[in-house]
């Protein structure tokens, strides 16, 4: 089983692991707060519900954020998406296609593959509404990735219905 790897710099930059440990510090603070407010019946616990509901929409942001571009693992009987720090298993029969989306976000130009899959986790349907502009399940792979092209190729001879798809998305920035 070989492992794709994203480099040191390009996972720094992307994933914000900080963030994510203080949005989620921030939450569960608030949650504590809330059940003791509860207890003693405070008139202001609609303010209160209501920025625990935001801390917890900014600790999803930061959990969609740091999983975006996943380490993969490829082997004999499919990959292994990296998902928080773990691996998901996705059969090869799984596999559907391979889609390339250009992205020209300013000053910045690079493109993505977007490899769709049959079943993932919510936060993967949610990358394909995002980079595919469908409710479809699926990880991304960015150009940055190592040994990029070896790995297109290996995805690309296991997809069983006519290899990858030529579907291409350009995306600007506003």
């Amino acid at each position: 089983m070989k492992t794709y790897h994203y480099s040191q710099d390009f996972r720094t930059k992307h994933r914000n692991y900080l963030s994510l440990f203080l949005s989620l510090s921030f939450f569960l603070v608030l949650v504590s707060i809330a059940v003791v407010d509860y207890q003693s019946q405070q008139e202001d616990m609609g303010v209160r519900w209501l920025i625990m509901y935001l801390a917890f929409i900014v600790t999803i942001y930061d959990l969609y954020q740091i999983n975006l571009y996943p380490n993969i693992n490829v082997g004999e009987t499919g990959l292994g998406v990296e998902f928080l720090g773990f691996y998901i298993p996705v059969p090869w029969e799984n596999v559907e296609s391979i889609l390339m989306i250009q992205s020209r976000y300013y000053p910045e130009v690079f493109t993505e593959w977007f490899v769709r899959t049959k079943k993932l986790t919510l936060f993967h349907l949610l990358y394909g509404k995002n980079k595919y502009g469908k409710f479809a399940t699926g990880f991304l792979i960015r150009s940055e990735m190592e040994s990029i092209q070896e790995l297109l190729d290996k995805i690309g001879s296991k997809i069983p219905v006519n290899g990858p798809q030529s579907y291409q998305k350009t995306e600007y920035s506003d």
